[in-house]
């Protein structure tokens, strides 16, 4: 996974981060204590924050790994 991500564009690295955050919610949605809401409101806040890194890597802001 780390040499994938190594040498993966923004797009790669978007998508990635997208299926890792809806697996955290699915797993987080079953353990109260970690659900901060419904699998809809914390699918997207995870989702609107793996965006937003997305377009800091666009804008040159935060260095993708291709960048490096």
């Amino acid at each position: 996974m780390r040499a994938y991500l190594r040498n993966a564009s923004p797009e790669q690295y978007l998508v990635v981060a997208v299926v890792i955050s809806v697996a955290i919610c699915a797993v987080f949605t079953q353990i109260g204590f970690l659900r901060f809401g419904s699998f809809a409101v914390m699918a997207a806040v995870l989702v609107a924050s793996d965006v937003v890194v997305y377009l800091l890597m666009k804008l040159g802001v935060v260095k993708s790994s291709l960048d490096r």
